[in-house]
């Protein structure tokens, strides 16, 4: 009702609630690793939103896998 977007988040304990409650999407994406299966998943599951726009996050750590991930996410968003 007020546009606010519940955060969709997941890390490695357990599968994420997928919740959309306002016109936009913002997801945190925590687990160590995401398969190209993965990350198709996710990405079909934002676009069966009705969001005019989405924001994700991946995994910041220490062996800086986050970026690599983001790209490879940003290719499926093309």
């Amino acid at each position: 009702e007020r546009g606010v977007a519940a955060v969709v988040a997941e890390q490695d304990e357990g599968e994420a609630e997928r919740v959309a409650t306002a016109p936009w999407g913002y997801l945190r994406l925590h687990r160590a690793g995401y398969s190209p299966q993965d990350l198709q998943a996710w990405m079909d599951w934002i676009r069966g939103r009705e969001w005019n726009e989405c924001y994700v996050f991946f995994k910041h750590e220490e062996n800086i896998a986050g970026p690599a991930v983001a790209e490879a996410f940003q290719e499926l968003a093309e």
